[in-house]
């Protein structure tokens, strides 16, 4: 199996060790189950979808959404709009 180095910061990887041996797996073991997950897991988004959020937003469109969330904020009465 082909290897690679990866470089993660200390607090997260004490996180994986302690998970991984809460679920009685090697820090491997772990790590692939997780990014096996996350592969999976990314293949349920439609690839057009995905590229369309990623495309830079038109003046139009940035202007249309703090309309959208002045209205928003303006119809709330009992607490503020949430920060996007």
């Amino acid at each position: 199996m082909p290897s690679t180095t990866i470089h993660i910061p200390a607090e997260l990887l004490a996180v994986v060790d302690a998970r991984a041996a809460a679920h009685g797996l090697s820090r491997n073991r772990f790590i692939l189950q997780a990014i096996q997950k996350c592969v999976e897991a990314d293949d349920s988004w439609d690839p057009e979808f995905l590229s369309r959020l990623r495309r830079p937003r038109s003046r139009s469109e940035i202007d249309a959404v703090s309309e959208m969330m002045e209205a928003i904020g303006q119809a709330r009465s009992s607490k503020a709009p949430p920060e996007l």
